[in-house]
């Protein structure tokens, strides 16, 4: 496996801050909510360290790498204070998203040099060895591979990333390489698990929440590791598609601006960031009409137990919009999950 040289996950360094640049300075949704995002990370970096890795990665600037090396060396030291906590201990898997995507930003700093060296082994031996104690032991329990759902679904891509990351080359880690290896096996299972209709059957908040964030990272990890189309390809065992999987959590959104309640969690704000991801790989005018028209902007909310739905969304977010619009909200059929009849105005909506 050959060492990242880049960010991984970023189609282009250069690219992705022009994309940044020229939304600001054109005054669009994409610009307004970068220039609300960075602008929540200069003034208060503690309140919102989910977005300072992001920030420092776009700007380069001094004070916005210190300010993410802070919170990435926070995150480390709050884990120190967790090994006896009921959380860690009975819900590790919705420990082990948020520890990826942590080190995925330790990752992109380590590109922008960011890091001395003697940090940088030190943190590297961290994020591995909270890895195997609690997230590769973790994905063990989880029979494979009848189980299918939002928790395997993070320990899986937990492995395979950290395991990607800290054991490519020369001098990667035999531990970290195995995790990568035992956690990338099981996800093409992970959406292929899923139906034919994209519903995994755990409620509107755990496919919006932690499915639909996912699934870009699954996605594109196996494209960049395997090569291959993996968004529209029908996967065994069941048949479920990545492309399946981000059109029901689509129709999970209504015309009040809230995703269906189809758990006891009721009325929650929609995720943005599968949305971003799938009007970017289909160009599909209905995904643009969510984001444009129907997406809330104001604030970011919890995805993937963390908060990072914004930065994500403007890393998918297409610059070119097709020209064509459709609908955002019309009446649709699953049979295995459900039906919704919508009035033309989308004033009535019946489920």
């Amino acid at each position: 496996m050959p060492v990242p040289t880049a960010p991984f996950y970023i189609d282009g360094l250069k690219q992705l801050r022009e994309k940044l640049a020229r939304a600001e300075r054109d005054g669009t949704r994409m610009g307004q909510v970068w220039s609300a995002l960075r602008s929540r990370a200069r003034t208060a970096p503690d309140d919102f360290p989910w977005f300072t890795p992001f920030v420092a990665l776009i700007t380069g600037e001094e004070r916005d790498l210190e300010s993410a090396r802070r919170n990435i060396r926070q995150y480390l030291n709050s884990m120190d204070a967790q090994p006896f906590g009921n959380g860690l201990q009975f819900h590790f898997w919705c420990y082990a998203f948020p520890h990826t995507r942590w080190a995925l930003y330790f990752q992109w700093l380590k590109v922008l040099g960011a890091w001395s060296p003697e940090e940088e082994r030190e943190l590297s031996r961290q994020f591995v060895s909270l890895q195997f104690i609690y997230f590769f032991s973790g994905m063990r329990t989880k029979p494979e591979p009848e189980c299918v759902d939002n928790q395997s679904m993070s320990l899986c891509f937990s492995n395979a990333l950290i395991g990607y990351l800290f054991g490519s080359g020369p001098n990667g880690g035999a531990m970290a390489r195995r995790m990568m290896i035992d956690g990338a096996r099981r996800l093409p299972g992970m959406i292929g698990g899923m139906s034919t209709s994209g519903y995994s059957g755990e409620g509107s908040t755990y496919m919006d929440g932690v499915v639909g964030p996912s699934l870009p990272f699954l996605v594109e990890f196996l494209e960049r590791t395997q090569g291959g189309d993996w968004y529209d390809r029908k996967l065994p065992p069941s048949g479920g598609s990545a492309a399946s999987i981000a059109r029901i959590i689509a129709r999970e959104w209504t015309p009040a601006g809230l995703c269906l309640p189809w758990d006891h969690y009721g009325y929650h704000v929609p995720v943005r960031a599968c949305i971003t991801y799938a009007a970017r790989r289909t160009k599909d005018p209905f995904y643009f009409e969510l984001l444009e028209k129907h997406a809330s902007w104001t604030h970011d909310r919890q995805v993937g137990w963390g908060y990072d739905d914004l930065v994500w969304s403007l890393i998918w977010w297409p610059e070119d919009r097709p020209k064509a619009h459709a609908r955002a909200f019309v009446s649709w059929a699953e049979p295995e999950v459900g039906a919704a009849v919508v009035s033309p105005d989308s004033s009535l909506y019946l489920m």
